[in-house]
Parts: C-alpha cells; structure tokens; sequence
C-alpha cells in the first residue's frame, strides 16, 4: 500500500517537474498533488514536493498551504532526517510566506533562524540572502535604517545573480521611501541591467519594473509609470502570477490617482482589491483601502472615506505596523478637521505622531504636525498651530519633497487669516525660493504668490 502511494505522489511530482512555470497546468491537477501530499511518508519526497511546488504557490497566493508544507518540512528537521542545507531554507522560506501574510514577527523569528544556521555552515549565500529577506520585512514596516543596515551587510556576500537582484530592488524602495528618489532610480536601473545580463529566476524582474514605475511616478513622469507597470502587469498575466497582478493594479491605480483620473484609478484598486480579499493579503489589502479612502476623499465622499480609511486601520493594527497605523489615522484626523470635529481630529492625530515619534518616521512626524496645526486653528489656539507648522518645517530638515510646500501652504493661509502679512510675505519668500517650487505648487497658485511679492516690493 504504502508502496503504491509512493508510486501515485512520485507520478503528481513528475508532471510538477514537467513543466514548473506552467501555471494553468498545474492548476489542472493542483487539488490531486495536495491530497497526495497528505499521504506522503517519505521523507525526501516530502521535501521533494515542497521545493517543486512552492513556485505555483507563492504566485498563486497559496500562503496557508505552502506554511503547512514547509511547518511539516521542519518537523521533519526535529527527527533529525533533514540536511542543514535544508534546515536554513524550510525557515528562511517559512519567514517569507508568514511576512506575505502580515506576520511579521513571527517572519523574523524563523528568518533568525535561518540566519543562524547560514552562520553554521558559513555560506556567504545564505547568509546574504537571509539578511536580504529580513531587510524586505524592515523596509515594508517603514523601518528604514534598520532595513538599510541589513543591505549592507548582505551586498558584499552575494554570490547569486538573483539575490542580487533583490537586494537591489529593496535598496531601491527604501530610498524612494526616504525621499532620495536619484539613488533609487541608480538601484532600479542596476537591478534591471542584472536581470537582462542573466535572466530572471524568481520574478524579480517584474519587481524591478514596478519599482521603477513608482520611481517615475515620483519623479512626476506618470506616463512612463504607466509604460514600466503595464508591462510588468502583462507580464504577470502571461506568467499567471495573480499576486503581481494586484500589486501592479494597486501601483496603476496611485498613477492614475495622480493625474486626477479618479474613475481610472478607482477601477484599478477595486481590481487589486479583489484579489488581495480573495488571498487574504493584508499587508497590501491596507495600502488599497487607503488609496481608495483619498480618492473618495477628494471627491467629498466623506462618510465613505472614513469606512475605508477604518477598515485599513483595523488591518494595520492586526498586523502591529506603527507607522501604517499612524497613516490611516492622519487620513482619519484630516476627515474630522473637514468636518469640524477638532477635539476627535486632536484625539486622532496625536495618536498618529506618538507612533511615528516611536519609529522615527521624520516624514510621518511633519505630515501629523501639519494637519494638528489645522485641528488647533479650529479650536483657536493660535500659538499651537504655528508652534506645531514651525516644528514640522523644522522636522523636514530642508528636503525638498511634497510635505515641506503643504506645510509652507500652510503658513501662508493661516498668517494670513490671522492678518499678519509680513509673516505670509516670509514664507511666500522661502517657498519661492526652493527651486523645485514650481514642480510641486499649482500653477495658478504659483503665479499668484509671484505676483504678489512683486506688488509688496
């Protein structure tokens, strides 16, 4: 008998190994090598099974099956029938499939483990390509230094093209993040040369292309986003990889949000939201259910923003994210200030800076201070508004990104409103004088504070 359910498994293995990227294929008789896997008594084909199945689970946002798998694979590490070669990659893969499903801690306990025994065995490779996969988890939980300092540890190890690649690509996201949009785009761009001078064996080149498409996007050139994530989304499509697919919807929909195409956008983030729902992935379920909150926002749709913005909430916090916490209650904060409801804003807002204070997210800090300055305003606290618009310009440290002109605005408005004119005059001034100004500021506007310098000499 058990002969024969060897000879049944090894028979769904061999058609896996046929044909590994054969997505449709594989989905033709997925459900019978699952349930071969559940009688499986051998060892080596256990693992056997794992490795040549991973691939179709991972695009196919099979996390809970692929978790299983590899939690039976360690089992087998404890009865001490599994090589340590094996060992480190059952938890280094167990902490990459927990992170896809928003379990960060967990993640980086196994990825520890790993990182230990790469350490046992001295291999640069495993080493480096654990430090590279605990840098991804930092860096998607905003925790930038700590996400920096991984990569450089693991750049000189690299020994493999496609951990390379990765690499790359997180050193990529991490200083677009930090605002430091030119050393992101050299990364991308590295990364790609990689990918077309050795070929591409994970996907990282569609991760690249969707990196360079927020590079772009950043640099305020959404047409060639455009161009880098329709590719990848193709791409995907071609591969069948369903969980790009999301990630390319979700990065189309913040384009077309960008150029004001708001049922553009909305129809790709309820793309990608019906996936993310179908695989259960929070960590970017989240991020859609905030960018469908602003743009409801800036259509007025109040009532509905704020069911979006609570939802995204409730997820950030299951997922322990500090500063995606605190994202969603500054979008929370700014809907209560629209609607005059100052002391909840206060409430809201303070929650959100206590968190990014906490991370020491500078970024985060500015943007909460910003909007409390409007909160107080409404409750009259004049000093407390200015107080906490001169902090946050403080807090910006000169970097020229789009929260320094919001906080400017600001300054301008309300010294406005408050009648002191030589003050607004400053801060047209240093507005004016950033160099960047006219790529940030409405052209209108822009114009307007020009003139009025002109007027005032």
């Amino acid at each position: 008998m058990t002969h024969a359910r060897n000879r049944h498994a090894h028979y769904y293995l061999s058609l896996v190994q046929d044909a590994p990227d054969d997505i449709a294929y594989i989905q033709t008789f997925y459900p019978q090598l699952k349930n071969a896997w559940r009688t499986l008594t051998n060892p080596q084909l256990q693992l056997d099974y794992i490795w040549h199945s991973k691939h179709y689970q991972n695009q196919q946002g099979l996390w809970a099956d692929y978790e299983a798998w590899l939690k039976e694979g360690i089992r087998l590490c404890a009865a001490g029938v599994v090589l340590l070669e094996d060992q480190w990659a059952l938890h280094n893969n167990l902490g990459i499939v927990q992170f896809y499903q928003g379990r960060s801690p967990e993640a980086l306990q196994q990825l520890q483990v790993a990182l230990d025994i790469a350490y046992r065995t001295q291999s640069d490779e495993h080493i480096a390509n654990t430090l590279s996969n605990m840098a991804g988890i930092h860096y998607a939980n905003n925790q930038w230094s700590t996400a920096l300092e991984l990569c450089q540890q693991a750049l000189p190890l690299v020994t493999d093209e496609d951990d390379r690649i990765a690499l790359l690509n997180h050193l990529s996201g991490i200083y677009l993040d930090l605002d430091q949009s030119e050393q992101a785009l050299e990364y991308a761009e590295a990364a790609l040369e990689v990918v077309q001078a050795s070929g591409d064996i994970s996907g990282q080149r569609l991760v690249t292309l969707i990196t360079l498409g927020r590079i772009h996007l950043y640099h305020d050139q959404p047409l060639l986003a455009i161009d880098y994530l329709q590719q990848a989304n193709q791409e995907a499509i071609e591969a069948g990889d369903i969980v790009t697919q999301a990630a390319c919807q979700l990065e189309l929909g913040k384009v077309y949000e960008h150029l004001k195409d708001y049922t553009t956008a909305q129809k790709h983030l309820r793309a990608a939201l019906v996936t993310q729902e179908q695989l259960n992935d929070l960590k970017n379920l989240s991020s859609t259910l905030l960018t469908l909150g602003q743009i409801l926002h800036r259509l007025g749709q109040r009532e509905n923003a704020l069911a979006y913005f609570e939802r995204a909430l409730t997820i950030s916090r299951q997922l322990d994210q500090p500063a995606n916490i605190a994202a969603k209650l500054n979008e929370i904060g700014r809907i209560y200030t629209d609607l005059d409801q100052s002391e909840q804003a206060l409430l809201v807002l303070q929650e959100a800076l206590a968190l990014n204070r906490q991370v020491q997210n500078d970024s985060g800090i500015s943007t909460n201070l910003t909007n409390l300055a409007t909160a107080y305003w409404q409750l009259g606290r004049k000093d407390l508004c200015f107080a906490h618009l001169e902090e946050a310009l403080t807090n910006q440290k000169g970097q020229v990104t789009s929260g320094i002109f919001v906080t400017l605005h600001n300054l301008i408005m309300f010294a406005e409103a408050d009648g002191n004119l030589d003050l607004a005059r400053h801060y047209i001034t240093t507005l004016l004088a950033i160099e960047e100004a006219p790529f940030y500021v409405d052209v209108e506007q822009y114009q307007s504070w020009q003139a009025r310098l002109v007027d005032t000499a």
